[in-house]
């Protein structure tokens, strides 16, 4: 092939179509910028694995400057194994006052994680600095000496726990025969006997300790008939303070609550032993709860058995040849404030749907 010939066929080979655009090599930083439709990926980041030491420093200075406010728990008290407060029945202190002055909480708001050194004033400022200010504006109260009734007689608690059964049993005998229902009652000595003591094992349990209980301090699998009893009464409820009772160094209380809880072993294996000669009827099953009171008035007792679905549903209860029970037991607290005990229960025929769960 000759000179012109070739340069003839390289004139044909660069030609182009007018359509037509020439190839071009594009590198990174061309294929950063051309356009895209859509979401874009995120680009990727490389994450330092070292933060830098001067934030380092600054965040430890600040977590140290954090505890060392006023606000901040007291350290002491948030050992687990000794100090540590994990259940009370509020969650914020503000204030403490009594009849001379009013001291303001500048600590945290948690009464666990404080002190109460009211004398304190960088954590308890007082409302009154001065005596001047004591005299000038003196808080005035009702009475400085607060006298409480004392406990009610035997015999006035005996004649309230009768008028209280005996209004109780109307009440359901009204309210079922406005349902076109007869009620009928048991009544026997034996099933009082029965309906006593075991509301007076509630009643002593509520008064003690439940994190000073023994049966926390022994396995499941060791624990007798009677234990097993009280742990179905506590409703199968663990402590409330897993670390313990916040009294747990008081010899005195450590020893007062473990004769309390020996005597309520002692009256639960009585009272297991009576359920062999328990008062069941025959072709009959019993089932029966019990329900706690701070208070005698009866109209209010009603008021909430009414919102009680164990309650309305032995209302309700449809069955022949049902026999309803209906017990009281009142204990006497200063103020002539009673702590009340009443305990509901039925004889339904066997293999019955509705039944009233303890």
């Amino acid at each position: 092939m000759g000179e012109e010939e070739a340069e003839a066929l390289e004139e044909v080979r660069e030609e182009l179509w007018t359509d037509e655009v020439p190839d071009v090599a594009l590198g990174a930083e061309d294929i950063e910028q051309l356009p895209t439709i859509g979401r874009t990926a995120r680009p990727k980041v490389k994450v330092a694995k070292k933060l830098d030491s001067a934030s380092e420093k600054m965040k430890a200075a600040l977590m140290a400057q954090r505890e060392r406010l006023a606000i901040a728990p007291v350290r002491r008290l948030m050992d687990p194994e000794s100090t540590l407060v994990d259940w009370l029945p509020y969650h914020s202190i503000e204030v403490v006052f009594n009849t001379e002055n009013v001291w303001a909480n500048h600590q945290h708001h948690h009464p666990a994680c404080i002190t109460y050194d009211l004398e304190d004033s960088n954590y308890w400022p007082s409302l009154l600095k001065t005596d001047k200010d004591k005299e000038e504006f003196k808080i005035e109260y009702q009475q400085q000496d607060v006298v409480m009734d004392p406990v009610a007689a035997a015999k006035v608690l005996k004649k309230m726990e009768n008028d209280t059964i005996t209004e109780m049993q109307e009440n359901m005998r009204l309210n079922r025969r406005n349902r076109g229902l007869d009620s009928v009652f048991d009544l026997s000595d034996k099933m009082k006997e029965y309906c006593d003591l075991f509301l007076t094992i509630h009643e002593n349990m509520r008064r003690l300790d439940v994190d000073m209980c023994p049966i926390w301090d022994l396995k499941e699998d060791q624990w007798t008939e009677a234990q097993c009893y009280v742990f179905k009464l506590l409703q199968n409820k663990r402590p409330y303070n897993k670390w313990g009772s916040a009294f747990q160094f008081d010899d005195y209380y450590v020893s007062k609550e473990k004769d309390g809880w020996n005597e309520i072993f002692t009256s639960v294996e009585e009272f297991i032993a009576m359920k062999s000669d328990f008062p069941a009827r025959r072709g009959k099953d019993f089932d029966g709860f019990p329900v706690h009171f701070s208070t005698a008035d009866r109209d209010d007792m009603r008021k909430y058995l009414m919102q009680l679905p164990g309650y309305t549903a032995i209302l309700e209860d449809e069955q022949e040849d049902t026999a309803f029970v209906v017990h009281c037991k009142m204990w006497g607290l200063l103020d002539q404030i009673p702590s009340v005990w009443l305990y509901f229960g039925k004889h339904a025929p066997q293999n019955t749907k509705t039944r009233v769960s303890i």
